[in-house]
């Protein structure tokens, strides 16, 4: 019989292939200790050779969910396209935003422009003084010519 019962309690086929501990870890994606884990847990089918070493049965999902070679050129050109939209997605949004803030600076520049200047201000102030003190001499002119009708 061409086949063997293995610490996970699942028949393995002798002619499935067997791999050294280091190269299933590489090709399963996870570490060697944890590899290493997982036999000794059972949860991986393997076995310990006469030299020591471990040996290890590929598990199919291993390779399963990977995409075979020639797809992977596929993933990377759609990958680059997604990030390629999301850079021209971004330079539309840059652009849109860069648009409005130049909006605001020129409605910024026009109220600023509207503002009365701190010379213009200091003029309007002096007229306004200059009106009240003609005022108070022409009141102050008027009540002096009423002392002087009132004394005489």
């Amino acid at each position: 019989m061409n086949h063997v019962q293995a610490k996970s309690g699942q028949v393995q086929d002798k002619a499935q292939k067997v791999m050294t501990l280091e190269d299933a870890a590489k090709v399963s994606g996870a570490s060697v200790d944890a590899l290493r884990k997982r036999l000794q847990r059972g949860i991986e089918d393997g076995y310990k050779g006469n030299d020591g070493k471990w040996r290890v049965y590929v598990n199919p999902d291993w390779t399963a969910n990977k995409p075979s070679p020639g797809s992977s050129g596929q993933i990377l050109e759609q990958l680059l396209d997604q990030i390629r939209k999301r850079d021209t997605d971004k330079d539309r949004q840059i652009a849109h935003l860069t648009s409005q803030i130049d909006e605001k600076d020129a409605v910024i520049r026009e109220l600023i422009q509207r503002l009365p200047t701190p010379q213009d201000e200091l003029e309007a102030l002096q007229k306004k003084l200059d009106s009240q003190e003609a005022i108070v001499k022409r009141a102050y002119g008027v009540l002096k010519e009423q002392l002087k009708a009132d004394v005489a």
